[in-house]
């Protein structure tokens, strides 16, 4: 994502301590912009793509693009900010983020997040058609309340692995828009 940066303008920026004739040269990180705002609101072509274990953006950016600098166009089109937080973790990234924030996969797992109540079990149609389960959130006393098939605790381990698999499939810009996003991001700042 480093490349990104070098689309955005630089700044003076003078450092509490230092003298004020030694201002220092930064790259002006309040300057955004976005995928769709590049092509003046242009329909594009999006692909779903599901990120494999151990996938970056920079592989990624490779695989598609052809070109791991082109990293950051991955990120903003899925409009992630935060590479460790934004992005799907690794099996090994998810583990050690599980031990820093809960101590333990145990404990995690041994740890209410919240109580589901069962609405409708998931179904398979003769046609194969696949009808997700259905659930709603309810508290403690309403879960006590029915029974054990149409209810579910969910660990702190559980929610967190539902939280990290929904950042699996993303959305890749169609390798056709990339040159004029180029174009339009080193416009933009000139």
């Amino acid at each position: 994502m480093a490349h990104y940066f070098s689309y955005l303008p630089e700044t003076q920026y003078r450092i509490d301590g230092l003298d004020s004739n030694n201002n220092q040269t930064v790259t002006d990180l309040t300057k955004r912009f976005r995928i769709a705002q590049l092509l003046n609101g242009r329909e594009a072509v999006y692909y779903t793509y599901n990120v494999q274990d151990g996938d970056r953006p920079d592989i990624i950016a490779r695989k598609m693009y052809g070109d791991e600098r082109l990293d950051w166009i991955v990120m903003l089109t899925n409009e992630i900010h935060d590479l460790y937080y934004g992005f799907i973790l690794s099996s090994n990234e998810f583990e050690e983020y599980i031990k820093k924030q809960y101590g333990s996969q145990g404990s995690a797992q041994n740890t209410v997040h919240h109580y589901e109540q069962i609405i409708q079990a998931q179904t398979t149609l003769s046609d194969g058609t696949v009808i997700p389960e259905r659930r709603v959130i309810v508290d403690e006393t309403t879960y006590n309340s029915l029974t054990p098939s149409n209810r579910r605790s969910v660990s702190v381990y559980d929610q967190e692995e539902r939280n990290n698999e929904a950042r699996r499939q993303i959305k890749i810009l169609d390798p056709n828009f990339v040159n004029e996003v180029l174009i339009r991001a080193r416009r933009l700042y000139q």
